[in-house]
């Protein structure tokens, strides 16, 4: 992303995109460790599949109440 910022005028902060980078990759660890304590709470695929797909699921959610929640509170950024 960084060396198409210029050409593109993406206008991308190297302190923004390096955060993003690294809320991404927690995410991805949160996903992976509820799967695979699910998996071995329930001694099953289907228990891990379930539980990585839950953390998705919520964070799916939650990421579409807050913008709900900045649309409502008039909120601009």
């Amino acid at each position: 992303m960084l060396p198409l910022n210029d050409s593109s005028k993406l206008q991308i902060e190297v302190g923004n995109l390096l955060g993003m980078c690294l809320l991404f990759g927690g995410v991805n660890l949160l996903t992976a460790s509820a799967a695979l304590l699910g998996g071995a709470l329930t001694g099953r695929r289907i228990g891990g599949i379930a539980a990585g797909a839950a953390v998705a699921v919520l964070g799916y959610v939650f990421n579409a109440l807050a913008a709900r929640a900045r649309a409502w509170s008039g909120c601009t950024t």
